[in-house]
């Protein structure tokens, strides 16, 4: 499929300002863009797969807010290939290097995730169908005991339901407890 230039600007009235080439774990499209006079991150689908993904991960954002999320700027869906508008977090910092406070901040973003419900209508994942959380789980960043542990890990698999595009810690924008983001 072509990139989705066009469909960033027809659709969204965005300019593309460039493809962002890896990160994920699907073969959606990752673009930085300029809209309303600010920067957004965007995700496109290429196909069905990835466009029910994006409308699990829609519904996740337009339905929770919390600081372990991006802010979610728009959406539009024409049927076939959905486009998820988030805030850009490029200039954020992502660790490593730790800096001072930074593991502080892993832990009340856990603290927030474990209090979040998920929204309404998602099916509930176990952590086998999340072969990334098993990696969480096996070996912890940070070491806050096997029953936290699995409490967060479960509360994060099943929060994760709707980003199923499984984002490796590198990513600009991860799930949940994987995404420390000091601004």
């Amino acid at each position: 499929m072509d990139d989705a230039r066009a469909v960033l600007a027809e659709r969204l009235g965005a300019k593309p300002l460039h493809r962002i080439h890896g990160g994920g774990y699907t073969l959606m499209e990752h673009w930085l863009v300029e809209l309303e006079g600010e920067r957004a991150f965007v995700k496109v689908a290429v196909d069905e797969p990835t466009a029910g993904f994006l409308r699990d991960e829609h519904r996740v954002y337009s339905a929770v807010e919390a600081s372990f999320l991006p802010r979610f700027v728009g959406w539009d869906d024409d049927g076939e290939r959905p486009i998820l508008v988030l805030e850009d977090l490029t200039e954020a910092h992502w660790p490593p290097p730790w800096r001072e406070g930074d593991v502080e901040l892993v832990r009340v973003a856990l603290d927030e995730l474990h209090a979040k419900e998920p929204p309404e209508g998602l099916l509930r994942l176990t952590i086998d169908e999340l072969h990334t959380w098993r990696e969480v789980e096996a070996e912890p960043v940070l070491d806050v005991g096997a029953l936290q542990r699995r409490r967060v890990v479960g509360r994060a698999a099943t929060l994760a339901g709707g980003l199923v595009d499984h984002h490796r810690p590198q990513s600009r924008h991860r799930p949940f407890a994987t995404r420390v983001v000091t601004r």
